[in-house]
């Protein structure tokens, strides 16, 4: 799997206790049947999610005690410090099957003033270790996983293995971790929307041969959509002013972009025609049936860029005003094409600002790495003896589709 080992510390309670019992915390994952060997992974399970034993936070963060070496002062316990973690030890090592146990020292936010951590942790290597002259087996030391993953695989123990998944799990009886699977599904939807077109962009970028000014403009974007794969943020478990400000980092990123969308198309269109590009309107939208170009414009030319590799039929939903639209393509061909009248409860959603009564599919065949024009002329004209419409272009105007197989944008 291109990894050695993998640790984690979190999984369903009544599974840690299980394996805490049977001593199967540290086991051989199958990850893939099909794969077999070669996704097998040696894992372990922390005894503590990641953070310290209990009573063992050194941070500044914490309130627990810290280690005071002074014998002078009152305060003096490290005899009774020493003690308490080496029972904690004992406790530890009845789970695992080889004489190494993992000890995790820190937590969330923590070693914002790291000498606190450091003071405390080099006092309890230094006493515990003291007391081997006394008889102890016990010898701790500053490690990592690589460490001690080399150190439980030179043990010779033998592993039990695991072949399905650690989810959904539940923390305790009555706090199943699922919920995250589907909240905010409306924040899950944008970064999804945001990472699709950051990734087309991406790729008219270099089509374009844009220079670095154009491709610093992706930046926003990037930096934006990295933020929002925190696990508190797609996963939609955030606080409501944190989402927020999720929502308008992603926005400010994509409102970026569009301009670098517009001169890489701009600069396909001209150099493969030798024609003037018209201006492009993005429409960020179209999830609630609302694109200002489409509804108000009597021919509307539909640009679809295909970022796969391979040629793509997928379709096209636009909101229009008009209930006999017209779809043609390329070449004039009229295209088969519906209309649906947008439901009731779309048109009541607070934040929709559009005259759209319809939504006009068609189907769109996509070259591969490449883009496609559609028109839509709407119903403000007649018909002409080839039976698709003819009407005034004063009004044509140019909606951008950035369009992946089974999403749309």
């Amino acid at each position: 799997m291109g990894m050695d080992g993998y640790f984690f510390g979190r999984l369903d309670y009544q599974d840690k206790d299980h394996r805490e019992t049977n001593q199967e915390m540290e086991f051989i994952w199958q990850a893939s049947a099909n794969l077999g060997k070669a996704a097998e992974i040696l894992t372990g399970i922390l005894p503590n999610t990641y953070s310290p034993p209990p009573g063992f936070c050194f941070d500044i963060l914490c309130d627990d005690e810290p280690i005071i070496d002074d014998p002078t002062t009152a305060e003096y316990n490290v005899d009774a410090r020493v003690a308490q973690f080496l029972l904690y030890v004992k406790n530890e090592s009845a789970y695992y099957r080889t004489n190494n146990i993992p000890v995790t020292m820190g937590n969330d936010f923590n070693y914002q003033s790291a000498s606190h951590w450091f003071d405390n942790l080099d006092k309890l290597i230094q006493y515990v270790n003291a007391k081997q002259s006394s008889g102890s087996k016990v010898n701790l030391l500053y490690s990592t996983p690589s460490c001690y993953l080399k150190a439980i695989r030179e043990s010779g123990a033998t592993w039990p293995t695991k072949s399905d998944d650690f989810f959904p799990y539940a923390s305790d009886p009555h706090a199943y971790w699922t919920g995250y699977f589907t909240s905010r599904p409306a924040f899950k939807y944008f970064d999804r929307y945001g990472n699709n077109i950051f990734q087309a962009v991406k790729q008219l970028g270099v089509l374009a041969k844009l220079d670095a000014t154009e491709q610093d403009k992706m930046s926003l974007l990037r930096e934006s959509l990295s933020v929002a794969q925190h696990h508190d943020a797609v996963s939609g478990t955030a606080k409501q002013a944190v989402n927020d400000d999720y929502v308008k980092h992603l926005y400010k990123g994509l409102t970026e972009i569009v301009d670098t969308v517009y001169t890489a198309i701009h600069g396909l269109i001209e150099k493969g025609k030798g024609t003037t590009a018209p201006h492009f309107t993005f429409c960020h939208t179209l999830n609630i049936s609302a694109c200002a170009v489409s509804e108000t414009g009597d021919v509307v030319a539909v640009i679809i860029y295909n970022p796969q590799a391979k040629p793509v039929e997928t379709y096209v939903t636009i909101p229009t005003t008009a209930s006999l639209p017209v779809v043609l393509d390329a070449s004039r061909h009229i295209v088969e094409s519906q209309v649906l009248t947008i439901p009731q409860g779309v048109k009541n959603i607070p934040e929709r600002a559009s005259s759209a009564s319809y939504e006009l599919t068609f189907k769109a065949s996509l070259p591969p790495l490449g883009f496609q024009t559609y028109f839509v002329e709407m119903d403000k004209h007649t018909k002409d003896d080839q039976g698709y419409s003819v009407c005034s272009r004063e009004r044509e105007a140019v909606l951008l589709l950035l369009q992946g197989n089974g999403w749309r944008q």
